[in-house]
C-alpha cells in the first residue's frame, strides 16, 4: 500500500525534489534551487533536509538541470540534461535544444560528501586520436591541433600542473573561451589575447584541494563543455555558440601529457 507523506522541511528552501538515495544511514536528495541542482542530506527520508555541508551545488543554472540518480551494475550513476543555447520550434512552441549529458558516477568521500565523478563508460566517446601538432601562435598560448569539427565533438585528456596557474582555451569559429585552473577555484569565461582580456562568467569551488599534479578530462561539443579534475566533475558550461563549425583547443601552462580524440557518438 502507498502512504502519502507530507513534504519534508528543506533549508535553505528549494523549488522541487529531484531524487533520493540512502547511504550508511544518511539520506541524500537532489533538489532544484533557483535553477541549480543542489545536494541536501537528512537522517530520515521524511526530513528535515539541510544542504550538504561541502560541495552543496551539484550543477549550475541555467543550462543544466533535472539531475537524477539510478543504480546500474552495482554503480550509482547520475544523469542530467545540458542545453546548448539554441531555441527550436517544437510541438509545445519555442523550446530550448536539450541533450543528455555524459553520465557521471556518484561516490561518497571519507567525510560522506556526495560527489559526481567521471564514469569510465564514457571512454566509448573516444574515437580516432588526433595528432598533437603544438604551435605557439600567441604569447604563452600553445595550440594543440588544427581546427576540428565542433559538431562531432572533441575529447581531451591528460595531466596538468595546477601550481602553474594553467588554462585550457577553446577557439570556436570567431570566439575564444578560457578555463583557468587551480587547486581550488576554477573559472570560466570569454578570453582575448590582450592584457586583462579574460571576462569571467562562472566559477566553481568543489570544497576540496585538487592534487598539484592532476589528471584532467575535457569534453566539448555543440557549444557545450564539461571538465573533470582528478576524475571529479568540476562543472558543465555553455559557450553560447551552438551553430559554430570548428573548434581549436589550446593550452597555457604546464601540461606534461595531453591526448586529443574526435568523439564517436
Amino acid at each position: 500500500n502507498w502512504v502519502s507523506l507530507r513534504p519534508p522541511d528543506v533549508s535553505p528552501i528549494a523549488d522541487e525534489a529531484g531524487d533520493f538515495v540512502e547511504r550508511d544511514g544518511v539520506w541524500y536528495s537532489l533538489f532544484g534551487r533557483k535553477g541549480d541542482m543542489a545536494i541536501y542530506t537528512s537522517d530520515a527520508v521524511c526530513g528535515p533536509y539541510e544542504q550538504q555541508r561541502k560541495n552543496s551545488r551539484l550543477i549550475k543554472a541555467p543550462h543544466t538541470y533535472f539531475a537524477r540518480l539510478y543504480h546500474c551494475n552495482g554503480e550509482l550513476l547520475l544523469n542530467h540534461h545540458s542545453m546548448d543555447g539554441k531555441r527550436i520550434h517544437g510541438a509545445r512552441g519555442d523550446m530550448a535544444e536539450t541533450y543528455l549529458a555524459p553520465l557521471k558516477k556518484v561516490i561518497f568521500d571519507d567525510e560522506g560528501t556526495l560527489r559526481a565523478t567521471y564514469w569510465p563508460g564514457n571512454d566509448a566517446l573516444k574515437g580516432e586520436p588526433v595528432a598533437i601538432t603544438k604551435h605557439d601562435a600567441l604569447p604563452g598560448v600553445t595550440f594543440l591541433t588544427e581546427s576540428l569539427d565542433f559538431a562531432s565533438g572533441v575529447y581531451i585528456e591528460g595531466r596538468v600542473n595546477l601550481a602553474e596557474e594553467p588554462a585550457i582555451l577553446l577557439f570556436v569559429d570567431n570566439k575564444s573561451y578560457a578555463i583557468h585552473l587551480s587547486r581550488r577555484r576554477i573559472s570560466f569565461g570569454d578570453w582575448g589575447p590582450f592584457v586583462d582580456a579574460f571576462q569571467e562568467k562562472q566559477w566553481c569551488d568543489r570544497d576540496r584541494d585538487f592534487p598539484e599534479n592532476s589528471t584532467f578530462r575535457l569534453l566539448t561539443r555543440r557549444g557545450m563543455v564539461e571538465l573533470y579534475l582528478d576524475e571529479e566533475l568540476v562543472e558543465c558550461w555553455k559557450l553560447d555558440c551552438p551553430d559554430s563549425v570548428v573548434v581549436r583547443p589550446a593550452i597555457h601552462g604546464d601540461f606534461p601529457d595531453v591526448h586529443v580524440y574526435l568523439m564517436t557518438l
